[in-house]
């Protein structure tokens, strides 16, 4: 390990079954193309690991957050976009039926005839 905060962890073997899971996978097909892999831990928080293979290293690159740290800010933007784009339709709508509406002539209340 390369790098984390907690320093403890530094040049210690792993246990983490999805590290194992993607260095076996490494293992297998040696691919060197940046990837995702996502799994559930041992205290069943999905996790999101991007990695990349240093082949002239032989090493792994890996970050590590928890999917809702990861997508909590995309759904938080989501939901403001969503409600911005409702509130402008509301707006849109409105301004059309009040300009289609005031120059509309109906037969009841025409003062023309």
């Amino acid at each position: 390990m390369l790098y984390h905060q907690d320093q403890a962890l530094l040049n210690t073997e792993t246990n983490d079954s999805g590290y194992l899971e993607i260095i076996e996978k490494i293992q297998t097909d040696r691919n060197t193309e940046a990837s995702t892999y996502s799994y559930q831990d041992e205290n069943h928080v999905e996790q999101l690991i991007v990695y990349k293979y240093l082949e002239d290293r032989n090493w792994v690159f890996m970050v590590r957050d928890n999917e809702t740290e990861v997508y909590g800010s995309v759904m938080t933007v989501r939901i403001l976009v969503g409600g911005l784009c409702a509130a402008m339709a509301i707006v849109v709508i409105y301004f059309i039926s009040d300009k289609y509406f005031s120059t509309q002539c109906f037969r009841r209340s025409c003062p023309c005839g």
